[in-house]
């Protein structure tokens, strides 16, 4: 029996900020990860990572290098393919009124190439398998 084929799609910015930021597990290696995760009977045909690349802070260009030399270590890998959106910025006041400090906040905007989910919530199976 053939296996069952399938695609991972990762999201860059929320894995980044829901599960690496402030761990040492920056450099994550998708494909292995997204293998690892499959059952016996699946295989793997590609990864398809969506993120935004960042900008420099206050001059500071050490973020946009490592994201830079990161996206460079993942697009190595033949079966992962990255998907570029963009980032828009927002400055945010504090919460505590007294203070006065603004802060920027990141908000990754969609574009036409992400998925519907709908389109991923839904199994198919080719004729004859």
């Amino acid at each position: 029996m053939p296996k069952q084929r399938v695609i991972a799609y990762v999201d860059g910015f929320n894995l980044f900020y829901s599960s690496l930021k402030g761990t040492c597990f920056k450099w994550l290696d998708l494909a292995s990860l997204c293998e690892f995760m499959l059952r016996p009977e699946q295989e793997l045909v590609s990864v398809k990572y969506f993120s935004a690349l960042v900008g420099s802070f206050k001059g500071d260009t050490s973020r946009t290098d490592r994201q830079r030399f990161y996206l460079e270590a993942l697009s190595t890998n033949p079966k992962v393919e990255i998907k570029l959106g963009y980032f828009s910025t927002l400055v945010r006041p504090c919460h505590s009124r007294c203070c006065g400090k603004m802060y920027l906040m990141y908000v990754q905007l969609r574009r036409r190439f992400w998925p519907r989910t709908s389109s991923l919530m839904k199994s198919e199976r080719k004729a004859g398998a």
